[in-house]
């Protein structure tokens, strides 16, 4: 299921900014789906 692609919006009170980019990052550490861009070779 590599293939699969989709987004995913994270939406939140007014100043809950620290608990969306938290929560941002546990999805992104779980899933490890993020890739970067051809032009700027693997992510560290």
């Amino acid at each position: 299921m590599q293939d699969a692609r989709g987004n995913l919006e994270l939406v939140g009170r007014a100043f809950d900014e620290a608990t969306l980019l938290g929560l941002a990052y546990d999805v992104e550490q779980s899933t490890r789906a993020r890739t970067s861009p051809a032009l700027y070779g693997p992510l560290p």
